[in-house]
């Protein structure tokens, strides 16, 4: 047991290396770049030039990724691209949201889900658990972003039990 803790563990690093090059690089390959993004399209050369400067965009791509890690670990997400108020801030603003429609989802999901896998253990083999399997695995399969959408429509478009918007 101890092995596999420490062997699940031991994916974690790469991982998160792995995964902060990828959000390190889509930043840097927004078009134009990120002062280019801030600017925006009317800004003159010299405008962008300061905006790199100021974000230190000007050093090499190393430097710039070392030292971005460095702030991420010390917990300085940096300031948004589109409003340049602090990360942090912004998301301390959308948490309380976010943990209740997670709490939901939690609670939703156990209250539907325990009940569905007992259903198909006492009736295992038959077409009612092959129907339970069935529904899970297209459910798996489905992206959320896609199912949120059919559900915001049902929900909220056809049968007026939830507000399509807001909280």
């Amino acid at each position: 047991m101890l092995g596999l803790i420490l062997q699940r563990l031991s994916t974690i690093i790469p991982t998160a290396i792995i995964a902060s090059l990828l959000i390190f690089s889509i930043v840097q390959l927004t078009p134009g770049g990120p002062a280019y993004a801030i600017a925006g399209p009317d800004a003159t050369p010299e405008f962008v030039e300061h905006i790199n400067r100021e974000l230190g965009l000007d050093r090499p791509l190393p430097v710039q990724y070392f030292s971005w890690l460095g702030q991420m670990a010390q917990g300085s997400f940096g300031k948004s691209l589109v409003n340049r108020s602090e990360v942090s801030t912004l998301i301390a603003a959308r948490m309380p949201v976010s943990t209740v429609i997670a709490i939901e989802a939690l609670v939703l999901s156990l209250l539907i889900g325990i009940p569905l896998g007992i259903i198909a253990a006492i009736r295992s083999g038959t077409i009612l658990d092959g129907s339970i399997r069935g529904f899970t695995s297209i459910g798996i399969a489905v992206p959320e972003f896609w199912l949120a959408m059919l559900a915001v429509n049902l929900f909220a478009l056809q049968l007026f039990w939830l507000p399509p918007t807001g909280y």
